[in-house]
This record gives structure tokens, sequence and C-alpha cells, in this order.
């Protein structure tokens, strides 16, 4: 009910009240005039607006990225890509589940409560195992947000199928010894007339570093991909991928596994 709508009920109440009283007064008595009050005041209160409903704060999840795609990529490889969830609301936010929809999908997550304003990594690690063509994969991510409860994040590519503009040197890196922490892959444009703009997405891995010989890419030039492992990796085998996008007259993008043992120093 609008306020000045019920002030003046509200007042019109009460004069009702003192002119019940000044004839109970006279008439009948006190107890009639405690009677009248009584009704007056739950008239009054009914007529008044609820009190506003304080409800716990609540997280709310964020996604800014909700599809990768990884462009071309062999078989038999493992393929990363992070997804990160932040808590933007006033309450702790819980992930409650990350489900992948096959099991050549694994998604590791390194805390499922957020505190307002922190954040998470979802580093998804897709095999393309024997895949042949286009592949397109789901992931629920289950959470504690009112709104929101449900966000599917997708992960795209196309395995064992090659790039009409580029061409690599090998499909894969790994590192083994000890004392080796640089690998490199030549990328060489095959189109006929077009130049190339080569950039290196960002990794999902840290002790990663991914660096291009140049960003321009003439017909039948090369460019040197180099891969350096910055800091320890984790013990024992790990695995990750970098992803390099061509920009032409179309656009490509192109994986590479990375693959590697990590040792204790």
């Amino acid at each position: 009910m609008p306020k000045t709508h019920r002030d003046s009920l509200i007042k019109h109440n009460f004069s009702k009240i003192r002119r019940r009283c000044a004839l109970s007064a006279v008439g009948k008595g006190v107890s009639t005039i405690i009677t009248v009050f009584l009704v007056i005041l739950m008239i009054n209160i009914c007529l008044a607006d609820p009190p506003p409903k304080t409800g716990k704060p609540r997280g709310k999840i964020e996604i800014s990225q909700m599809d990768y795609d990884f462009g071309y990529m062999s078989q038999r490889g493992v393929f990363s890509h992070v997804f990160v969830a932040k808590n933007v609301g006033q309450g702790v936010l819980n992930i409650v589940k990350i489900d992948p929809t096959c099991g050549c999908t694994t998604i590791p997550i390194k805390k499922a409560f957020l505190k307002p304003g922190e954040q998470v990594e979802i580093k998804v690690n897709f095999d393309s195992g024997k895949i042949t063509g286009r592949v397109a994969k789901r992931i629920k991510v289950l959470s504690t947000d009112p709104q929101n409860g449900l966000l599917e994040l997708y992960i795209r590519g196309m395995v064992a199928r090659e790039p009409e503009t580029v061409e690599l040197s090998g499909p894969a890196v790994r590192f083994v010894k000890i004392d080796v922490t640089r690998r490199e892959v030549q990328i060489k444009n095959i189109s006929a007339k077009q130049g190339l703009t080569l950039s290196v997405l960002p990794l999902s891995d840290d002790f990663i570093e991914a660096s291009l010989s140049t960003d321009k890419l003439a017909p039948g030039s090369e460019a040197v991909l180099t891969l350096t492992l910055k800091k320890n990796p984790p013990l024992g085998e790990y695995s990750s991928s970098v992803t390099v996008e061509c920009k032409g007259e179309k656009t490509e993008r192109i994986s590479i596994p990375i693959t590697g043992i990590g040792y204790a120093h």
C-alpha cells in the first residue's frame, strides 16, 4: 500500500479512537475503551507495510569464456585449456560438481568454496585418443548460485585433419631429459598467395613459455615456435598443450600437445 494512503488511514483510525474514548468514558467505562483501542490497533498493523526480507548473502558465479576451440588436433594427444570461475556475489559460492560428458575429458579443480571476489581455475584436459573428425564436448558446472546453478562449458576441435594454411614439423612436443628445457616446432605457410599473422593463445600451465620467431608469415616461409620450461614442471608424467592462431583470408587454429617427465631437484 502507498505510504501516503497508509498514513491517512492511520490518522483516520486514531481520530476514531479519540471520539470513541470520549463517548465510552461517559457511558460504558474503561473496558470499552480498551476493546476499541485493540481493534483499531489490529487494523493499523494489517494496513502497515510488511518488514523487508533480509535473506542470507549468496554467491554468484561468473565464467567470462564459456567456449574454447582447439582447432586442428592430432590423435592420441592430451589438450588442455583453463576456464576461470569467479564469485561475484556477496556470499560464499560452492562449486558443487564439475561433470564432463565423456571419459575422454578430465577436470581437476583446486578449490570448491569461493569467498566473494575469489576465483578458481577449471582446467579441462581432453584426450583425443583415436577420434577422427569434428568434436565438441560439454562440461557441466553445478554451483550454489541461486540463478545460475548450472552452467555449460564447451570445448571443440578437429581431430586427425590437416589445416589448409600451415604445416608443422611435428605433431607433438615431449620433454624427457632433465637437462633439456627447450623444444622447437617449425610452422610453414603452405598457402599459395595469402600471408598469415600468427599468435600464441594463453597457455594452461605457467611452467611453460611459448614464443614465435615472427608473427608475419609470407607464402612459403617458416616461423619457429619455441617452447621453454621456465620453471620446474610437476613431478612425474605431465601433459599440456599450446594453441597457435593463424589469421589470413580465413582463421585457423592448431594445437600441439606437450608431454614430459618432471624430476625432483
